[in-house]
């Protein structure tokens, strides 16, 4: 099946997909603050190294990959209002080029973006 190309479609998605990037940078910083602020007892000598810093890796990490792929819950197609990926695919939110149920392009096929 061959995709269609719509000049006001790749421009949406690439609004929103900038607009969802700017606005959910602070949980980044958040994340990041949370991470160092949890390390100072271990630091401080108040708790033990070994538990600590593993659930604190462990969670960091969950965390971590809750927001590099949180935009599948989020983005929408603009053209057909429906997720743009599909279920269990997992893929960086700049890789999603075609929208499955639609098959409308989301990005410019011959410029990358």
């Amino acid at each position: 099946m061959r995709a269609t190309f719509d000049p006001a479609v790749v421009s949406e998605w690439t609004r929103r997909r900038v607009t969802f990037r700017h606005k959910s940078r602070w949980l980044w910083w958040i994340l990041t603050v949370l991470l160092i602020l949890a390390t100072l007892p271990v630091v401080a000598g108040i708790i033990p190294t070994t538990p600590w810093l593993s659930a604190e890796a462990f969670c960091g990490v969950a965390f971590a990959l809750v927001l590099r792929f949180r935009y599948l819950a989020v983005l929408k197609c603009p053209h057909c209002g429906r997720r743009p990926v599909r279920p269990g695919q997992r893929l960086p939110l700049w890789d999603v080029d075609c929208c499955p149920h639609c098959y409308y392009w989301l990005i410019n096929p011959r410029r990358g973006g």
